[in-house]
């Protein structure tokens, strides 16, 4: 379909058919085929935005003022679009006056010959390489070729960096020009964007048809008639004709060149030349229908015009859609009262049934089936399923797979990998949506259900969250949202702890079974930065950015930009391109340490915090990694080389070639050289180090290094190499940085996730049972001190390791404790037993600590100190004036902490000492044992109710 993208033609109105959408080849031009595909550079935007932004054309109405507010929200300030009507009126704009002239027809192919071969030089000219971009590719073969029109700074940027490219690379560069797209697709609603959808889906059904037809032998005779029908079909297309260099150019995107109409004088009216041809056109066009404009590019003589321009643009981009949407509920509301109604009235006859009385009376049910897609799609899906309810139109029209699948993004932001979710999308020929949909729906409440159980009951939790873990991270949207909106729940101290709690799980899950399945050997695509992003998993809890698919989509994001700022970065030398991928980053402050900041500060560890953090700050294996990413997408086999105390990224050539793009000899090497490798160091600087510098540098630190470790030290390191020495980078952090990061990071869950990944990462040979059995016994006791939910994690993950370690038995006894001790409930203590008479105060009240001075709050308590005598002795209980027949309390700190209390240290604070902004500074561990807080009273409200029944 034409478009300014797409363009429905106004006067009269007709809606446009698709358009052709590859370019055609002039007769007798080179049969070579035109290669229109970008490698990989779709503009990924930063995962700030999670999600990405609609990357298609949409339909617009094709309206001089709409075009002139295009070009003018582009930037273009002194051009206006006329409509021609009639065509000679062109004539009254003097000839120096008109820019260019834009042509909408039907298309056909040329019959003539082209008679140019190459590009004519200092002439701009871009082809069309999407659907439904005609008209911006004919507005920009315009205005990019006069110097009078003020293009304002992205265009003038656009045209500066693009003036070089064949009229592919240009067409390519501004299918990927976010800035004219975006302005485009805002005159563009929800509608729009589903009809090009939806006529997609058409397309693609009609070549299956015709594969099917010329497959099943049908009459030679019977498929041309067809093709001629489809011939017929084909769509309005924008052509331009625009003088430039003293030539009057053609200018069709679907052309490979343009075509020179002839030589024009300064006293002579270019329009002259073209009027002969446009005269052909239109007539063909008015023998064969109405579908023709003709519009003229001229100075803008008249700015008073532009406010009155500026109150249609509004109108025009009003949506109609949600109005449209709230009708159809109301009417499916109204449909369904009804039906219930009359069905408690008297039984009909199925043909005469309340629903089709109704649904036949309704003016909605003679809606077009795409009109009733789009409205559709503005409402929730329980509008959808109640709408079904109401007619058997209205029950198939509401099915449609494209429907589903905008639920489905909209409804869900986060999917779990089994579903290939990214691949789904782009797959035009998946159509199982709605199941999909339902399946998610499902886990979502399943979710749901087992957090609620969670917080409700104090025993059987680990049967809840193994339900959320069975939905692995599917879970992940409920469990954000819970955590996120538990402000408005009467248990948002409950519903915030155990949300969170889950969320951690599931992410430490994904994590380490990432670490499990890291490939053995060689790098395999992303592998390397999959594993590595592993480690944020452990650390991310509630960020809405900085996941793994985020990490990746910041990657490429990266890539977009060193390709933006170096157009032409592919046609350099493999050394140039990696110096001016290395320099970008460094110029960027992607890579390396600024600010002053300390090498050995953990939030420098992290890949994630690396790409998200404010700072942006990296160890050089992170900012290798980071550089290796980028580069291989340029066509550079880069990866990270473990060499010791620093991490450099190494670098071959493509295959067949040397580092300066030389071709080399058959017979060459592939070993190793300064010919075809190198190695960057973009943590410092963008320049190359050739290999015999390294090892001059290798053997000056360890004189007796062997041939066979100077290849290990200074070869690609294998993915779970480097991982393990992540891990080791992260433990050794805070003894060398105690202080606190720029960027805030759990040091618990840090070092939980490097003790993780030093037990599960695969090694190669098997680590020595020593050093495993010394990394679980920290893992165990950070696990039973912190995270004794993982206890899924753990059994699975953890103790299949143990199996030959003398002590397997005692994991093993120690896992089934916990589960079995999750399934006890605790005896109750009643305020009416004699043995807690002397207990004074109760759970959920708020003290200073008399000698200690830290605010607390009870969550539990006994008659008196039930510790074990290790514990009293090395507290020295037996010295306090009650000793330790007095009543103990379990307490949370503010800082954390949990601590046991002998009553005489409790001073009670009440509501005119403790407030609720005060209250909110306690750790989120509250709500283990809390559902809310209550401000009147200065207490917590109690979630351990089965435990201490009356407090």
């Amino acid at each position: 379909m034409a478009t300014a993208g797409a363009v429905a033609v106004s006067e009269p109105t007709i809606h446009v058919p698709a358009e052709r959408d590859t370019l055609q080849e002039s007769p007798g031009a080179a049969s070579t085929p035109l290669d229109t595909t970008s490698t990989n550079t779709e503009d990924v935007p930063p995962a700030d935005n999670q999600i990405a932004s609609w990357k298609g054309w949409a339909e617009i109405e094709n309206d001089p003022i709409v075009f002139s507010t295009l070009l003018r929200e582009w930037g273009v300030s002194n051009v206006q679009v006329n409509e021609v009507v009639p065509l000679d009126s062109v004539f009254e704009y003097p000839p120096q006056s008109i820019y260019g002239l834009i042509f909408l027809s039907r298309w056909a192919a040329p019959e003539t010959e082209n008679d140019l071969t190459q590009p004519p030089t200092g002439i701009w000219f871009a082809n069309q390489t999407l659907s439904n971009s005609c008209a911006t590719v004919a507005l920009m073969n315009i205005v990019n070729n006069h110097a009078t029109v003020n293009l304002g700074q992205p265009l003038n940027d656009f045209r500066a960096t693009t003036m070089h490219l064949t009229p592919v690379e240009r067409g390519l560069a501004l299918d990927r020009f976010d800035h004219v797209r975006d302005v485009h697709n805002s005159f563009a609603t929800e509608f729009d964007k589903m009809n090009v959808d939806l006529r997609l889906k058409q397309d693609m059904a009609l070549a299956e048809k015709k594969k099917r037809a010329a497959n099943a032998k049908r009459p030679r005779k019977k498929l041309k008639a067809e093709d001629e029908a489809d011939e017929d079909e084909s769509g309005l297309h924008f052509v331009a004709y625009v003088p430039a260099g003293g030539v009057v150019w053609r200018m069709d995107g679907l052309e490979r060149l343009p075509r020179k109409l002839g030589c024009v004088h300064e006293e002579d009216s270019w329009v002259a030349m073209v009027l002969p041809e446009l005269q052909a056109q239109l007539e063909s066009a008015t023998t064969n229908s109405l579908e023709y404009s003709l519009l003229s590019l001229t100075a803008l003589d008249d700015s008073s015009s532009l406010d009155a321009d500026q109150v249609k643009m509004e109108r025009t981009r009003e949506d109609w859609g949600p109005f449209l949407a709230q009708m159809v509920k109301v009417h499916a509301e109204k449909v369904s009262h009804i039906i219930i109604r009359e069905e408690h009235r008297a039984d009909t006859a199925p043909s005469h049934s309340p629903r089709n009385q109704v649904a036949m009376t309704s003016p909605l049910t003679q809606l077009p089936n795409e009109v009733i897609h789009v409205i559709l799609s503005y409402l929730p899906f329980q509008s959808n399923t109640a709408l079904q309810q109401t007619c058997h139109r209205f029950a198939d029209a509401a099915k449609e797979p494209l429907v589903w699948k905008k639920y489905c993004q909209d409804f869900f932001r986060w999917w779990d990998r089994r579903h290939s979710f990214p691949e789904k999308l782009r797959d035009a020929s998946f159509v199982a949506w709605k199941e999909l949909f339902a399946e998610r729906y499902r886990t979502s409440k399943a979710t749901r259900q087992a957090l609620n159980t969670m917080i409700e009951e104090d025993s059987g939790r680990l049967d809840s969250l193994r339900v959320i873990l069975d939905a692995r991270y599917d879970a992940k949207d409920h469990l954000f949202d819970m955590y996120w909106n538990a402000p408005s729940s009467p248990n948002h101290l409950a519903q915030k702890y155990w949300s969170h709690a889950a969320l951690g799980c599931v992410q430490r899950l994904i994590a380490v079974e990432e670490w499990k399945d890291i490939p053995p050997g060689e790098y395999r695509a992303d592998s390397l930065e999959r594993s590595l992003s592993a480690f944020d998993m452990f650390i991310l809890e509630e960020k809405a950015v900085g996941d793994m698919s985020d990490i990746l989509a910041r990657l490429d994001s990266y890539v977009l930009s060193v390709r933006e700022a170096h157009p032409h970065i592919d046609g350099m030398s493999p050394r140039m391109r990696a110096s001016i991928i290395a320099q970008h980053l460094l110029d960027k402050k992607w890579v390396g340490i600024t600010d002053g900041r300390n090498y050995h500060s953990i939030d420098h560890m992290f890949l994630g915090v690396a790409l998200f953090s404010t700072n942006r700050n990296s160890v050089p294996l992170i900012s290798a990694s980071i550089f290796c990413y980028v580069a291989r997408r340029f066509n550079l086999r880069a990866e990270p080389c473990s060499f010791p105390f620093h991490v450099y990224a190494f670098v071959q050539a493509p295959l067949g070639f040397d580092i300066d793009g030389h071709p080399l000899a058959e017979s060459s090497s592939q070993e190793p050289s300064d010919l075809t490798h190198f190695y960057m160091d973009p943590f410092h600087n963008s320049e190359p180090i050739s290999r015999s510098v390294l090892e001059t540098r290798l053997k000056f630190m360890n004189p007796g290094v062997t041939p066979t470790q100077t290849v290990a030290y200074m070869s690609p390191a294998p993915p779970r190499d480097l991982s393990a020495r992540t891990a080791l980078n992260i433990l050794a952090s805070p003894s060398h940085d105690p202080g606190l990061p720029l960027h805030p990071i759990n040091t618990n869950l840090a070092a939980y996730s490097a003790l993780f990944a030093l037990v599960s990462i695969p090694s190669e040979p098997p680590r020595h049972a020593t050093h495993l059995r010394q990394h679980l016994a920290v893992l165990t006791q950070h696990f039973l001190e912190y995270f004794d939910l993982d206890i899924h994690l753990f059994e699975t993950c953890v103790l299949p390791l143990t199996n030959d370690l003398p002590d397997a038995r005692a994991y093993r006894n120690l896992i089934l404790q916990l589960k079995e001790s999750d399934h006890e409930s605790r005896p109750a203590k009643y305020r009416a037993d004699p043995r807690n008479s002397e207990v004074k105060y109760s759970v959920g009240q708020v003290f200073r600590h008399r000698r200690r001075n830290y605010v607390a709050v009870i969550y539990g308590w006994d008659p008196y100190c039930r510790m074990q005598e290790q514990w009293i002795t090395m507290n020295q209980v037996d010295r306090l004036p009650n000793g330790r027949s007095q009543p103990f309390y379990n307490v949370i700190v503010e800082d954390e902490s949990t601590r046991y209390v002998a009553e005489e240290n409790v001073v009670l604070l009440g509501p005119d000492d403790f407030s609720e902004e005060y209250a909110n500074n306690f750790p989120i561990e509250v709500g283990k044992w809390f559902k809310r807080y209550d401000p009147e009273t200065a207490t917590f409200v109690s979630n351990v109710k089965d435990e201490y029944p009356d407090d």
